[in-house]
């Protein structure tokens, strides 16, 4: 490190100056201090002795500084502008010392903070000489001191804020103890909750004052503050008492307090009074149960209409169906000839029962869907069949007004499976709207096609008037019509949109309209491709409408369908004809039943009952049976089981013709039953005569 030359230098200055003794004691010094830099001048500041500490603050060997004048390299730019380095240098030269921080510089540039003490050095005569500068680098202990100061103010602006929470938290009780129970601090909350001042708690193990004596002799108390100092904390709720005896319920979170080292030294306690809000539990509670039983009476007032609707409507279609039945007998000249004011009239009366039974279907529809008794029975469907269906049973309404029905069914779209019913029921709804708000001459389009892998969509566009942005959302909303009021033009209820919808979103698909004023409308439907479980143990529950059921003969399995045409009657037979039994407890269809089963030449036998249809089947053996479900004593399904277990019960057709509500148990119990024709709704004989047609070898 250059040692010979600052040696040489040290050696001859000391010699000058002081005994050998001396000189080897003051060299030892200025080469063991090694974390001091320790530099000695002349008065015109060249470098005399340059230490190894000096060399490693500063960086430089002693070889580049000693015997040079420079010292300024040292002092920081700003303090050698400012003259803060001449101000040090004339301080010491009068006083004889300086001591303080300064900025210095090391060889690389970087800056750092040194203490600094710099000392007059003397002759023997007393004259100056040179000055004697040691100093050390104190940046380290800067930025801890630093530190620790701005450890210091956070602890103090942390304890002002804990003790300003302390105190201005009035509406929590903040005690603080240690391990003994002996109360250490006592907040202002605490004072205002349990009615003592500080000066009676603080220092005192009070705490027990502030529990019921049930809660200290039952070890409840000890048990929280051991689960606390278990876990680290406990909350809970316990009934407290303030100084004037008063109870009170409160919320408590005890926290153990832990020293610096770790170990536990005391329990923290916040508490807040729930009296009031505990009552308002107890209100919420009690009101809530309230509203539940409002809710339920509502409920059964809902369930309870809902039934009597459904009743009512079965009950109104008896007496209907027997009108449309013999008016349908009447005007197909089955009774004998009329003449055409006659027969016009007869079809009149037909049109306004027909109308009124589909006015009573939409009611009891709803009624359905009210009382929670839709049910789907999904099954693979011909879409552009069911669709010519629909069309063919609306051709005369198109017809009458001159409107040309289009269907576009995308080959592509295959694979549905879905509740025929029910979307023959979709595709009513849209196809009759669509007729009805369409003016004559118009035109009616229906598509089907995929809308996405497994979902597809029905549009009925119509070329109608169109709809007004406002009455947009009036549709599909039950007994909401367009043109209600006093200037109604057309008839309905206003449940068919409403009911398609419930219908399709049972099935996870939706509905919607687009339409302008003058412009026609477009009402839309996507539906699932297959028919899921959820979806039916969805509508079962209750959220969406059942269909009203088709009509059209089902296949029975084992005969051979009639291909007669319904409206052409078989003639009577000579001989003895084959037996029919009725079994059905309304006069009405008694009487409907029996004239048509005459004059397709079979020979009718009526009962009232199931007993006495039991009989007259065994006697009688009939080849064929027309069965009411509901009737007084045994009914239609207990006839059934028991007639399928007689000598030719297992193989003669049975029509069940009702007006009756099936239940999924009904049905299941009808699922297996074959030969069977189920014909729900009763609407008109035309169906009757159909499935009976399909059943019977002619007679």
């Amino acid at each position: 490190m250059g040692g010979h030359a600052r040696g040489g230098n040290g050696h001859r200055f000391l010699k000058e100056s002081g005994t050998d003794e001396q000189v080897a004691f003051l060299n030892s010094i200025l080469e063991s201090s090694t974390e001091y830099s320790i530099i000695v001048t002349d008065l015109a500041g060249t470098i005399l002795a340059w230490n190894e500490g000096a060399r490693r603050i500063y960086g430089y060997e002693a070889a580049e500084v000693v015997g040079k004048a420079t010292l300024a390299l040292l002092h920081h730019p700003d303090d050698v502008r400012s003259g803060q380095a001449k101000a040090v240098l004339d301080e010491a030269l009068l006083t004889g010392t300086w001591e303080g921080k300064l900025r210095r510089v090391r060889k690389n540039g970087e800056e750092f903070t040194a203490r600094v003490t710099k000392t007059l050095r003397r002759d023997p005569q007393g004259h100056p000489i040179g000055f004697t500068l040691i100093s050390r680098d104190i940046t380290e202990e800067e930025r801890l001191a630093a530190q620790l100061a701005q450890q210091s103010r956070e602890r103090s602006e942390t304890a002002a804020f804990l003790n300003n929470i302390l105190e201005s938290s009035t509406e929590y009780s903040i005690i603080a103890m240690d391990l003994e129970g002996n109360i250490l601090a006592w907040n202002e909350g605490a004072r205002r909750n349990y009615g003592y001042a500080a000066e009676e708690m603080v220092g005192k193990q009070n705490v027990r004052l502030l529990h019921t004596g049930e809660d200290v002799e039952g070890g409840k108390v000890e048990a929280a503050l051991a689960a606390a100092r278990q876990a680290g904390s406990f909350e809970g709720e316990f009934q407290r008492v303030r100084k004037s005896g008063e109870q009170f319920t409160a919320r408590v979170v005890i926290t153990l307090r832990r020293g610096a080292s770790g170990d536990p030294i005391g329990y923290l306690l916040v508490s807040k009074d729930i009296t009031a809000e505990k009552a308002l539990e107890e209100e919420l509670r009690r009101k809530n149960e309230e509203l539940a039983e409002q809710y339920r009476r509502v409920q059964e007032a809902n369930r309870l209409k809902s039934e009597f609707v459904a009743n009512m409507s079965h009950e109104l279609r008896s007496p209907l169906n027997g009108i449309i039945g013999f008016a349908e007998l009447m005007h197909g000249g089955k009774v004998g000839p009329m003449s055409d004011p006659h027969k016009e009239y007869l079809g009149d009366i037909l049109t306004s029962s027909r109308h009124l039974l589909q006015l009573i279907n939409d009611v009891l529809d709803l009624a359905r869907v009210e009382a929670g008794r839709m049910e789907f029975h999904p099954e693979p469907v011909d879409l552009a069949k069911l669709v010519g269906e629909v069309r063919d049973g609306l051709r005369t309404l198109a017809a009458a007004k001159r409107i040309q029905v289009k269907t576009q069914i995308d080959p592509g779209l295959t694979g549905v499976t879905a509740d025929p019913a029910k979307l023959k029921q979709l595709l009513y709804n849209y196809l009759s709207n669509a007729l009805k708000f369409t003016l004559e001459g118009g035109q009616v389009t229906l598509r089907a096609r995929p809308e996405a892998a497994d979902t597809y969509r029905i549009e009925v566009e119509d070329t109608g008037i169109g709809i007004r942005p406002e009455d947009l959302g009036r549709l599909f909303v039950e007994f909401q019509q367009l043109d209600a009021g006093a200037a109604k033009k057309h008839k309905g209820t206003g449940l068919g949109l409403a009911l398609t919808k419930r219908i399709v979103e049972a099935q996870g698909g939706q509905v919607g309209v687009r339409s302008a004023p003058g412009a026609g409308s477009v009402f839309f439907a996507v539906l699932p491709r297959v028919f899921w479980a959820g979806r039916e143990s969805a509508a079962a529950a209750g959220a969406h409408p059942d269909a009203r059921s088709e009509t059209r003969p089902p296949a029975v399995a084992g005969v051979r369908p009639d291909r007669t045409p319904a409206g052409r009657p078989r003639a009577p037979a000579k001989l003895r004809a084959p037996a029919v039994l009725v079994v059905d407890d309304d006069p009405e269809s008694q009487k409907l039943v029996e004239t048509a089963l005459m004059e397709l030449g079979y020979r009718p036998v009526v009962m009232p009952d199931g007993e006495s249809g039991l009989r007259a089947a065994t006697r009688e053996r009939p080849a064929a049976v027309v069965l009411d479900l509901r009737m007084p004593g045994m009914s239609g399904l207990e006839f059934l089981d028991r007639f399928r277990h007689t000598d030719n019960g297992s193989n003669t057709p049975v029509i069940v013709w009702t007006r009756a509500y099936l239940t999924t148990q009904d049905q299941s119990r009808l699922k297996d039953v074959a030969p069977l024709v189920v014909l729900k709704g009763r609407g008109g004989v035309e169906p009757l005569v159909k499935a009976l047609q399909a059943c019977l070898p002619a007679s």
